[in-house]
């Protein structure tokens, strides 16, 4: 993965005139998150750009993702553009694993395990903007988000009365979110550009699997689905009067997700990064 970033970042120092390069480099950190990115991306004079990012999870010290992206803006009046974009997330957290009974609360459960594999998400959406004169902006955009999640269980009984002496388990857990956001900003030239962003995302989980019980030939289980929203709401300030490097910091606070009468508190969050314009 290392030579992968490093290759593309040769790429983009190389590139001719004609394409805006830059590198991302940032770090993001809240209670249970500790993640260090990295990315490069070029933008054409006709509106084509593509980027690359690295994700490492520092708390659990191991790489998390890789994103390829490609997006294609077009000015459609003075001021006002239209981009559409599409992106796929590699997962590269190894295969999450359990090999003990401590997942069963069934106490003649002597031995069980459990497989999870995060699978890649795809992403396609449009975005499209508008920036006055005063330095006054609005930008929103609309994501389609899809992954899909495996998992496996078995468990086996060897004590007590053998009702059942061996269970096995698969399942997909299909991910669907639509994703919405709409920025406002103000851009004092060679200043700092302030900005406020409100992400919100409507997630529906479906899942589909069979059991096999005492070797029994594999049947269908339909898990059903849920369905859930979340709000983000991101403060961020970029300092433009350095030239070509661009710090930035940005605070996000995350709304609780509310499913079936059950609050899932989430954390809120900071993020400081740096931008170097080649």
């Amino acid at each position: 993965m290392k030579k992968l970033l490093s290759l593309a970042i040769a790429i983009a120092v190389s590139a001719p005139a004609m394409a805006d390069v830059y590198t991302d480099v940032n770090y993001k950190h809240s209670k249970d998150v500790r993640e260090a990115a990295a990315k490069v991306g070029y933008e054409m004079d006709n509106g084509l750009s593509f980027d690359l990012e690295n994700v490492y999870d520092v708390k659990n010290k191991e790489n998390k993702e890789v994103t390829l992206g490609t997006a294609w803006k077009f000015e459609v009046a003075e001021g006002a553009y239209v981009q559409p974009l599409a992106e796929v997330t590699f997962s590269t957290y190894k295969t999450a694993t359990a090999n003990d009974t401590t997942g069963d609360y069934r106490p003649s459960i002597t031995e069980h395990s459990a497989k999870y594999d995060i699978g890649n998400t795809y992403k396609m959406g449009i975005k499209g903007g508008y920036k006055h004169e005063s330095g006054l902006y609005v930008d929103a955009r609309y994501r389609y988000e899809t992954r899909k999640d495996k998992a496996e269980y078995l468990a086996k009984k060897n004590s007590g009365i053998p009702a059942v002496e061996y269970e096995f388990y698969k399942a997909d857990f299909k991910d669907s979110v639509h994703r919405t956001d709409l920025t406002l900003g103000y851009d004092i030239q060679d200043v700092a550009n302030l900005s406020v962003n409100w992400v919100r995302k409507a997630h529906t989980i479906k899942i589909d699997g069979t059991e096999q019980i005492n070797g029994s030939f594999p049947k269908a289980v339909d898990g059903g689905k849920g369905n859930f929203t979340s709000n983000d709401y991101e403060f961020r300030a970029d300092v433009t009067a350095l030239g070509d490097f661009v710090p930035y910091a940005q605070y996000t606070i995350k709304s609780d997700i509310k499913k079936d009468g059950h609050k899932l508190k989430r954390e809120n969050e900071i993020k400081v990064g740096l931008v170097y314009n080649f």
